[in-house]
């Protein structure tokens, strides 16, 4: 018993433990994001994102979804963040992206069903369109 807590004390003096010296952190310094442009089509300046609620939504999971559209225009975003990796559009052809909450349409009555078609997504999505415009269909 004495020769077990004497190598422990022995092990304790001449090990000291990691965390009881102070280390000083650096940031993680991520590479920028490197974005390639496939000429495609891209859309410019203010774009609205629409959204058709198409079911049941209770007000907390609409929050959520309006919330994160709403945080991709916060002006000095932390990063991590969604809105940080949204700056990278400035980078693209044509200059930054604003992403802005456009009209929102609730159908909790499941007007066309609640089994649909392509044809009734594309006939939803229309509902909500226009110039740089996305339609956001969600179902519950």
């Amino acid at each position: 018993m004495f020769f077990a807590s004497s190598l422990l004390l022995i092990s304790t003096i001449f090990n000291t433990c990691a965390a009881a010296i102070p280390h000083k952190l650096a940031p993680l310094q991520t590479p920028a994001t490197i974005l390639k442009y496939h000429n495609g089509s891209i859309l410019i300046g203010n774009v609205n994102v629409n959204i058709l609620w198409y079911g049941h939504f209770t007000p907390t999971k609409k929050t959520i979804i309006t919330d994160f559209i709403n945080s991709l225009n916060t002006r000095l975003p932390l990063a991590p963040s969604t809105a940080s990796w949204w700056q990278t559009t400035k980078n693209y052809k044509g200059g930054p992206r604003r992403i802005q909450l456009g009209k929102q349409i609730v159908d909790e009555k499941y007007s066309l069903g609640k089994t649909l078609k392509d044809s009734h997504l594309i006939y939803l999505a229309s509902k909500n369109i226009g110039f740089n415009e996305i339609s956001l269909l969600l179902t519950g």
